[in-house]
C-alpha cells in the first residue's frame, strides 16, 4: 500500500474509534487534567504567544489552556480556515470584549474568529525570535511526535511558515489517549510535533 492509502485506512480506523468515546463529562475531566499538565511545562511558561485550536466534536478540548493563557496575559491566537488550502491565525483582543464576543460559529459549528478579530491577523514574520507554543490537533499521534491530520495540510503549511519566520516554535500535539498509535505513515511534507500530550 502507498502512504496515501495507509493514511486513508488509518483515518477510517481512528474515526471509527472516536465514535465510541466515553461520555462528554468524562472526556471534559480528562481534557482539563491534561491541560493543567500542559500549563505546568517550561514550554508553556516561557511562551509569549500561545496558538490554540477550537475543538470540534470528538476532539480534545484545550480551552483550559486558552483561558489560563489569557489570565497570564499571553498573546492567544485562534485559527480560521479561509479556503481549501489557507488557514490563518488571529490574535484575541485583551480588551473589554470577552472571548465569546470575539468568536463566531463557523464551518461544522466550530468557533472561529469573528468580525472584531479580523484586523488582528498574525503575521508570522513578526514572530521572529519570539517564544511560540502551538497546540496542534490531529486524528492520530505517535509518542515520538508523528502526526496524522485530516488530510488538508492546513497545519503542515502553517507550521512551515512559522518555522521559516524564525519564531522559537514548540509544537505540542494534543489528543485523546484513544488516538495514540504505534506508527503513522509520513512523507516529507508531514510536520512532526515536539511534544505529545494525551488525555
Amino acid at each position: 500500500m502507498t502512504n496515501i492509502e495507509l493514511k486513508k485506512s488509518l483515518r477510517a480506523k481512528i474515526k471509527a474509534t472516536l465514535k465510541n468515546l466515553p461520555p462528554q463529562d468524562v472526556l471534559k475531566k480528562r481534557c482539563d487534567q491534561a491541560c493543567l499538565k500542559i500549563c505546568a511545562t517550561e514550554q508553556f511558561n516561557s511562551s509569549e504567544y500561545v496558538f490554540v485550536y477550537m475543538n470540534m466534536k470528538n476532539e480534545a478540548d484545550c480551552s483550559k489552556v486558552l483561558n489560563y493563557s489569557i489570565e497570564l496575559k499571553k498573546k492567544v491566537c485562534i485559527p480560521k480556515v479561509l479556503s481549501d488550502t489557507q488557514m490563518e491565525f488571529y490574535q484575541l483582543s485583551s480588551g473589554k470584549n470577552s472571548i465569546k464576543e470575539q468568536l463566531v460559529s463557523g464551518a461544522f459549528g466550530i468557533l472561529e474568529p469573528g468580525p472584531s478579530m479580523l484586523n488582528n491577523i498574525v503575521n508570522p514574520e513578526e514572530l521572529r525570535g519570539k517564544n511560540v507554543l502551538m497546540i496542534v490537533p490531529g486524528l492520530a499521534f505517535t509518542k515520538n511526535g508523528e502526526r496524522l491530520g485530516r488530510g488538508k495540510g492546513y497545519y503542515d503549511r502553517y507550521i512551515e511558515r512559522l518555522s521559516q519566520s524564525g519564531a522559537k516554535l514548540c509544537r505540542l500535539g494534543f489528543c485523546f489517549s484513544e488516538q495514540i498509535v504505534q506508527k503513522i505513515p509520513c512523507d516529507m511534507f508531514d510536520k512532526k510535533v515536539d511534544l505529545v500530550f494525551d488525555c
